[in-house]
């Protein structure tokens, strides 16, 4: 969260994807999109309307992971 909390500190847009499971202290100007990371894919719509100019995966065990997560956000950021 330690990234989250600098970048929002920095005056950056941030949106955090995440089960929502845990209440995680996120500031309120960050945009929250609760979903599980194996269904990435169906959120593609929201991740889109955000327009991010960088996303940081921070949870990629395989290969497949990175390659799945490229795929979703190529022509997005």
């Amino acid at each position: 969260m330690h990234a989250v909390h600098t970048l929002q500190r920095l005056g950056h847009a941030v949106a955090v994807f995440h089960r929502g499971r845990t209440n995680n202290g996120l500031p309120p100007e960050v945009q929250q999109i609760r979903g599980e990371v194996s269904q990435l894919i169906d959120y593609r719509a929201r991740f889109k309307a955000f327009r991010p100019d960088t996303v940081v995966h921070m949870l990629l065990g395989r290969t497949a992971d990175a390659q799945q997560a490229v795929s979703i956000f190529q022509g997005i950021a």
